[in-house]
């Protein structure tokens, strides 16, 4: 079985081979080195350049048909109808067997402008599109599939390059809550920086409990709450204390799109939960996920 491989090129970037949703992609600035990484949960694109390359290889023996578009966050709407600040100049190309192929992905701020104190958010869509088979001797029923690879491509405005803390660090001292809304708890999550917080799956922990929650992205100067459930171990919601002491663990993507893991201990204070500050004797470090 076949698949489309895919380049991304842009300066600062560093080379990693990844896989996901049955795509090969290569995410690289010339030159790099190459090495084995899970697959990405986002790609930056930096404000410092207004283009980025995308290159298309084809590992397989047969022509496959590559479809390139960027969205807004709907993954059903019409690609012809997407209005983004992003423009690909060609979108549809054909990939020859062992052949690559270039696309431009272009910034024009003129078509919509974009916040400058602040990153935004769009999604990357890679479509491999098989070509027509002959039909199999005695008529045999056959199933093609068209890939699909779609990621957050988030844009950081060049004035924002420079700021020291990158995002992941950022989210290990984020604000953090807990309320019952209703009679769910609700995680609640408080993102007071300039960059979009890709989070994981949240785990926590209270006198050998476990309660679990889906993670999401959380925009700049925003909050967003996360339903929690009791885990299967666990089983009983009703364990949650919220007055006594408990472990947060979760992940976040860093610049590369690879997750890092933050786990932090919160405390009861007043009639909501504070985290810990940095640098305090509770306060663990956050531990990069190997690959």
């Amino acid at each position: 079985m076949k698949f489309i491989a895919f380049l991304l090129q842009q300066p600062g970037h560093c080379r990693r081979v990844l896989r996901a949703a049955g795509v090969a992609c290569l995410l690289a600035a010339t030159g790099a080195a190459s090495a084995g990484v899970e697959a990405p949960t986002r790609v930056v694109f930096e404000g410092t350049s207004k283009d980025m390359s995308l290159v298309l290889r084809n590992p397989g023996q047969t022509p496959s048909l590559v479809q390139v578009w960027i969205d807004e966050g709907d993954p059903r709407v019409d690609p012809s109808k997407v209005n983004s600040p992003f423009l690909i100049p060609q979108p549809l190309a054909r990939v020859d067997p062992g052949e690559r192929h270039r696309m431009r992905l272009l910034y024009a701020p003129d078509a919509k402008p974009l916040p400058e104190d602040r990153e935004s958010r769009f999604f990357l869509n890679i479509l491999d599109i098989p070509p027509k088979v002959d039909p199999v001797p005695g008529g045999a029923a056959m199933l093609t599939l068209a890939v699909r690879y779609r990621m957050p491509l988030i844009y950081r405005p060049a004035g924002l390059t420079k700021v020291s803390r990158p995002a992941y660090v950022t989210a290990s001292f984020m604000p953090w809550g807990l309320e019952q809304e209703n009679g769910q708890w609700q995680l609640q999550a408080k993102n007071e920086g300039r960059y979009y917080l890709t989070l994981g799956d949240f785990e926590l922990k209270q006198d050998g409990a476990t309660f679990v929650a889906k993670g999401d992205e959380v925009a700049p100067y925003s909050q967003k709450n996360f339903a929690l459930t009791a885990s299967d171990a666990t089983r009983d919601m009703s364990a949650l204390d919220k007055s006594r002491p408990m472990e947060l663990t979760y992940t976040v993507a860093d610049d590369g799109g690879q997750r890092v893991t933050v786990r932090r201990e919160m405390v009861p204070d007043a009639s909501h939960l504070r985290t810990l500050p940095p640098g305090s004797p509770a306060d663990s470090e956050s531990k990069a996920v190997a690959p």
